[in-house]
């Protein structure tokens, strides 16, 4: 019997990947990390999770806060151990049957590092290509999401005092009232604070006459995530305002042109990341020259005379790439999958261009765009032939969360 350890980020998609991997490789002890185990004992759809695990031929250790699984024939053994404590650790016999028995842990000796490439390399695939039902659970998540933002602007519309965390407040009341957890740490940025691309705080009072910045999503009972930003208008935002606004759109528009324009002759999210870069300096080339403001009108000429400054520039302004996989994890193998790797049918990704004014990169710069801070336009895109009710006879990039404020 061979052994191989297998690194994974999140065991639900172990447990339900693995099953097709057995049938390639059998006879094969499984030594399998995970450190999100205790999250997914409370969910409510464990017994799925062992009825995968009942279809395979093969030995499974889930360690570090951890869980061992011998599966024999048709009967399979559990027990759930805590990491400090594997006497005590709690026994789930409530939940899996038929057969409950303790394990002798020694035995499991070793190491995540001894981890099998090749297996590695399958597994990824696996989990970056969703099948129909991983797309409708990806879809249950955003389409909680979307109400989370009706719900924001209906109480935007009927609020003129508020703050960044009750805004996200009614975003984590909408998915629990809703049996859905929040996918990740919600970004909620008015103003100078989304200049940060990764603002948490969401402790300031939300300013009128400016950006709200909203980076949220929601992940149902299976683990599947939504990643959507939106960046709204609070009250009546000056010419620059929707100046930088309709930069970010151009980028994210064209961009999702130009994938469907090329999916089928083979187009990576780097490709994707290039043409955004172009279309920012193309942008940025007609942005309105300041009298008197010498620092402002030579980046400006630095756009529109010197290609390889201005893509040298554009970085201190996008701050980030064009997107990632999404599916069990909000930035799916973002570790394990080459981002040079051409985008094929079942894959699931997000086209989030942004304009940022961030004080720490850019100095001498008009104080509007500070308070401007940043804008980014976020949705989530399925590469197939068809979604919902529509089709395509070439292969196409849907826009899953096709919503506009």
């Amino acid at each position: 019997m061979n052994d191989i350890n297998i690194e994974l980020l999140h065991n639900n998609t172990l447990i339900k990947r693995l099953q097709l991997l057995s049938s390639k490789i059998n006879n094969t002890k499984f030594y399998i990390h995970s450190t999100m185990i205790d999250d997914d004992f409370r969910r409510p759809v464990i017994n799925q999770y062992f009825l995968y695990l009942s279809l395979l031929p093969s030995h499974f250790v889930l360690k570090d806060s951890l869980l061992v699984v011998s599966i024999k024939d048709s009967n399979y053994d559990v027990t759930m151990y805590t990491k400090n404590d594997p006497i005590s650790g709690r026994n789930y016999k409530n939940l899996i049957s038929p057969i409950i028995k303790l394990e002798d842990i020694s035995k499991f000796d070793k190491t995540i590092d001894e981890i099998s490439l090749e297996i590695k390399k399958n597994i990824c695939e696996m989990m970056i290509i969703k099948d129909e039902w991983e797309i409708l659970q990806i879809q249950d998540s955003i389409n909680i999401t979307l109400m989370a933002f009706d719900n924001t602007i209906d109480f935007i519309n009927n609020n003129n005092n508020y703050s960044e965390n009750n805004i996200e407040s009614i975003f984590l009341k909408t998915f629990i009232d809703n049996n859905f957890e929040v996918a990740y740490s919600p970004i909620i940025a008015s103003s100078f604070n989304a200049s940060a691309i990764h603002y948490i705080d969401n402790n300031s009072n939300v300013s009128n006459n400016n950006f709200l910045l909203i980076d949220c999503g929601a992940k149902n009972i299976f683990g599947y995530c939504a990643d959507i930003t939106r960046t709204l208008r609070i009250g009546k935002v000056s010419a620059e305002h929707n100046i930088i606004y309709n930069i970010v759109k151009t980028a994210h528009d064209n961009t999702l042109k130009f994938l469907n324009e090329n999916l089928n002759k083979g187009i990576s999210l780097s490709d994707l990341n290039d043409y955004c870069v172009l279309t920012l300096i193309d942008c940025f080339k007609n942005l309105q020259k300041i009298d008197g403001d010498d620092s402002w009108n030579s980046m400006i000429d630095v756009f529109n005379r010197d290609y390889v400054k201005s893509k040298n520039l554009i970085k201190y302004f996008y701050t980030h790439s064009i997107g990632h996989h999404v599916g069990l994890l909000v930035h799916d193998l973002e570790d394990l999958y080459n981002y040079n790797t051409i985008l094929k049918e079942g894959h699931v990704i997000t086209i989030e261009p942004g304009i940022y004014f961030n004080k720490e990169y850019l100095v001498n710069i008009p104080e509007i765009y500070y308070e401007i801070g940043g804008v980014r336009i976020e949705n989530m895109i399925y590469i197939g032939y068809k979604y919902n009710n529509e089709q395509s006879d070439s292969l196409k990039g849907f826009i899953m969360s096709n919503y506009e404020y």
